[in-house]
């Protein structure tokens, strides 16, 4: 959805403004040209290996404190997943077969057409229904999305096939379990096992507003 005109026009009524792109998906060829923008003082990314890639200021993942759901003590499900198609539907219905066949409950919505898409709000009805939920990077995909924050700011249990996720500050085996590492054979023992808490000062650094203070630091 991007337009360079909009930059154009920002620097015609104000050329001392400074402009910054924040990319909040992977770098690819659809959205590669936006680098081109001369007007963009800055380009940040929520990706660390397109941070290196492309020479551009990193910013990881944000969420906010502000939402809030209720964690029902009887789960209806053991694994929540709400994402689209894209090029990753083989996978995730046989990550939802392979969990089905160890006994452990799944609530999967994969979204293949508009008419299909539910509100943020009664995706978090899902989240507050469920232990875990299911994060499934595309290919070559490293940046965060949205989920390992949910699961971080909603104490929930995070099921993910992104290896590089142990990187970061807030990981916990107890917590984290990662596709193609972790022993799936131990997986309701992972689901069923108490969630670890993090310190405060963590989740904090992932929090929109520390996230908006780096663009200025």
């Amino acid at each position: 959805l991007y337009d360079k005109r909009i930059s154009k026009e920002i620097k015609k009524k104000n050329a001392k403004c400074k402009i910054i792109i924040y990319f909040w998906n992977s770098i690819d060829e659809h959205n590669r040209k936006i680098l081109q923008d001369t007007n963009v003082d800055e380009f940040w990314t929520f990706d660390k290996k397109d941070a290196i890639k492309y020479q551009l200021k990193y910013n990881p993942q944000f969420y906010t404190k502000a939402v809030k759901i209720e964690n029902y003590e009887n789960k209806t499900s053991d694994i929540a997943f709400l994402g689209r198609a894209k090029d990753r539907k083989d996978e995730i219905t046989e990550i939802h077969n392979k969990m089905e066949k160890k006994g452990v409950i799944t609530n999967f919505k994969i979204i293949e057409k508009e008419k299909e898409i539910i509100s943020y709000d009664k995706y978090l009805e899902m989240l507050s229904e469920t232990k875990c939920i299911l994060d499934y990077n595309q290919n070559g995909q490293c940046g965060l999305t949205l989920r390992p924050m949910e699961s971080l700011f909603l104490k929930k249990k995070l099921i993910t096939n992104n290896k590089d996720i142990i990187n970061y500050d807030f990981y916990r085996p107890n917590n984290i379990f990662i596709l193609g590492v972790d022993n799936i054979n131990r997986i309701k023992e992972f689901i069923n096992s108490p969630y670890e808490e993090i310190d405060e000062e963590i989740i904090k650094y992932y929090d929109f507003e520390s996230w908006l203070k780096r663009f200025f630091e």
